[in-house]
């Protein structure tokens, strides 16, 4: 027969409230992280599909459109504003200049939840509008479309850098102000 040999049980104590309280937030910590870092890399990397948004306004459609969403750096962009009267009656737009419309870029520099808008182009910068009051009378069902092209070069004529870029579009009427914002994308050559 073999010796007997003592043996002793070790009761395992059960972790204190506190380091399982820490555990669990250590745990939500590393997953709110990786979440955060999946939003930032899908937010940059992943073409934006969207090329049109719409608005209604005092029975006027405006439709913002571009011919895709993504570009590449320095590819044109053409830019789409379609106004269409959706009521049975006529629609009169006053302006108070001759211009009539304003398409605006912003750079979005994105800090995981907050968006700073960067002003980088604007399609008047280089148009002087006379003082000349005038309208534009939209009847039952009528349409206009104003378009321009955005080169990708801000305000001074520099490149912009790739990313991620809003683009707004509104009547110049009185007291008006951007409607319509639309997202794309531009990547390196």
């Amino acid at each position: 027969m073999s010796p007997a040999r003592d043996v002793k049980i070790r009761r395992l104590e059960k972790p204190s409230l506190i380091k399982q309280l820490l555990s669990v937030i250590a745990i939500l910590v590393v997953l709110f992280a990786v979440g955060i870092a999946i939003i930032i890399v899908l937010n940059y990397v992943l073409p934006t599909k969207t090329t049109t948004t719409h608005a209604l306004v005092g029975g006027v459609y405006y439709e913002l459109s571009i011919d895709k969403g993504y570009y590449k750096a320095g590819e044109p962009i053409k830019l789409k504003l379609i106004v269409k009267n959706i009521t049975k009656k006529t629609v009169v737009l006053n302006f108070p200049t001759t211009q009539r419309y304003d398409f605006i870029v912003k750079r979005d520099i994105n800090f995981i939840f907050f968006h700073f808008p960067i002003y980088v182009w604007e399609s008047s910068y280089h148009i002087i509008p006379k003082p000349i009051p005038n309208s534009i009378v939209l009847h039952p069902g009528q349409t206009i479309a104003f378009e321009d092209v955005w080169n990708q070069k801000d305000a001074h004529g520099v490149q912009v850098p790739a990313g991620r870029y809003i683009i707004s579009a509104y009547l110049v009427t009185s007291g008006a102000r951007p409607i319509l914002e639309l997202p794309t994308n531009m990547q390196k050559h």
